[in-house]
């Protein structure tokens, strides 16, 4: 089975009415999540991510996707929330042109 993931929209993380980060997705699929430094380790973007996951299980997703992920911070959080390594990148279509194979392989998912 092949899926098709596109580039999404941006919204922002907020915390008291200021903006701390940026979360990024397409249906089931998490393009990025940014935390500024100063917010970091404080839950704001594992709550994100639960809030992602929770709607993606309402809208019927059997799973949900990520790019990779680079920071330490973020692959223990993946490990946390039940994500894992993707095994088989050709069941994916990520609609990009990537010039190393291993991208593919250093992105997650989770069965919901």
């Amino acid at each position: 089975m092949s899926r098709t993931i596109e580039i999404g929209e941006e919204y922002d993380l907020l915390k008291n009415g200021e903006k701390i980060g940026r979360f990024r997705y397409v249906e089931n699929h998490l393009e990025s999540i940014e935390v500024n430094p100063d917010n970091r380790g404080e839950g704001y973007g594992t709550e994100a991510l639960k809030v992602w996951i929770e709607s993606c299980k309402e809208e019927g997703y059997s799973e949900v996707t990520t790019t990779p992920a680079t920071s330490q911070e973020m692959k223990y959080i993946l490990k946390k929330l039940g994500f894992e390594r993707i095994k088989n990148p050709s069941e994916y279509n990520f609609r990009r042109e990537i010039d190393n194979p291993n991208w593919y392989r250093s992105c997650w998912v989770k069965p919901l």
